[in-house]
């Protein structure tokens, strides 16, 4: 998602309806994990990274209506074995988890 720096301090519910169009889910509380550098050949990309644990699911998209994007729900511990068994990869959404775990508010 791309959220200008002055807008991730001013306005976070802007964040919040980018999430809910994304994946039909609502959260009342974001926590600013802070910002990466996805693409080190290009330091002037950022990545904001945000944790809420108080999200609502409301009925997925499907993949059809979704740009070909499945979106479904794994719990924690499933999370875990998905990364360790290389089902889950993605080095964009690893960092997010990392800082998640770093800052003590995702648990295994």
């Amino acid at each position: 998602m791309q959220v200008s720096q002055s807008e991730v301090h001013r306005n976070y519910q802007r964040v919040l309806k980018m999430r809910q169009e994304e994946t039909n889910c609502t959260a009342g509380k974001v926590i600013l994990l802070g910002k990466n550098y996805p693409d080190t050949g290009r330091l002037e990309n950022r990545q904001w990274a945000f944790y809420s644990d108080d999200v609502k699911i409301d009925k997925f998209p499907s993949a059809s209506d979704n740009e070909g994007i499945e979106v479904f729900s794994v719990s924690i511990r499933e999370l875990f074995n998905m990364i360790n068994e290389g089902r889950f990869r993605h080095a964009l959404d690893l960092c997010v988890i990392g800082m998640s775990m770093s800052k003590g508010l995702l648990k295994i």
